[in-house]
């Protein structure tokens, strides 16, 4: 705003000025003889006084950035950046700065350890899931092998029941072919085959050999009848 104060009769339509470049729509920006109204007696000076210590947006954002400059341009004089001093005042700007940054570097970090620990899970999932492949793998083994057993089990008791049915279809056989050992049987086929060998003796010379018994029969009689007199 100009130095010089505003009188009562430019007030209304500086204001009115203010009010477009502070960026109030034109339709709500009210006419001049409205402000005149509200420009009456000593309101002016309130209007005036308000024109002149509020500036617009970009007026103040160009100060605060002319302010922004000076500091920074001193904190590089003085090295505040990097040894900081009680007796140097940081912008606000530049603290906010320092924090964002570091915050920033806590969520990289952060990020990192973030992808390093689903890097190391992955890694655990896949020993995981290889060692239950393995064991599902030594379960269905396991499983293989009981049904072989069972199924040799299985064979076995057949093969006993087989052999048990066949000792005693042998058994049987042995009762209904028994026989005397083979001695005997080889005693007997001599004892046949020597009678069908030796011939017959003639019907004299057994009628001769009579008397000739009889007489020995007698002699032996005797001799027996004095042996058992000697006895007595």
């Amino acid at each position: 705003m100009n130095e010089e104060k505003l009188s009562s009769d430019k007030v209304p339509q500086k204001f009115a000025e203010w009010l477009l470049s502070m960026g109030c729509p034109p339709d709500k920006v009210p006419t001049v003889d409205k402000l005149s109204e509200m420009c009456r007696g000593q309101y002016y000076m309130v209007w005036r006084s308000l024109m002149e210590h509020v500036e617009p947006k970009e007026i103040i954002r160009q100060k605060r950035l002319q302010v922004f400059n000076d500091d920074v341009q001193r904190c590089r004089k003085t090295n505040a950046f990097c040894k900081p001093d009680s007796s140097t005042i940081v912008p606000e700007e530049l603290t906010l700065w320092k924090q964002q940054t570091a915050l920033r570097e806590r969520v990289q970090d952060a990020e990192t350890r973030v992808q390093q620990a689903r890097q190391e899970l992955n890694l655990l999932v896949d020993k995981v899931s290889s060692r239950l492949s393995h064991r599902n793998l030594a379960r269905a083994r396991v499983a293989a092998a009981q049904r072989r057993a069972w199924l040799l089990q299985q064979l076995g008791e057949e093969l006993r029941a087989k052999r048990d049915s066949l000792n005693e279809a042998r058994t049987i056989a042995d009762s209904l072919c028994s026989f005397d050992d083979c001695s005997d049987v080889e005693n007997k086929l001599d004892k046949l085959t020597s009678r069908r060998q030796t011939p017959r003796a003639p019907a004299a010379l057994s009628v001769s050999m009579a008397p000739l018994a009889s007489s020995s029969i007698t002699s032996n009689g005797g001799d027996m009848n004095d042996s058992g007199k000697l006895l007595l």
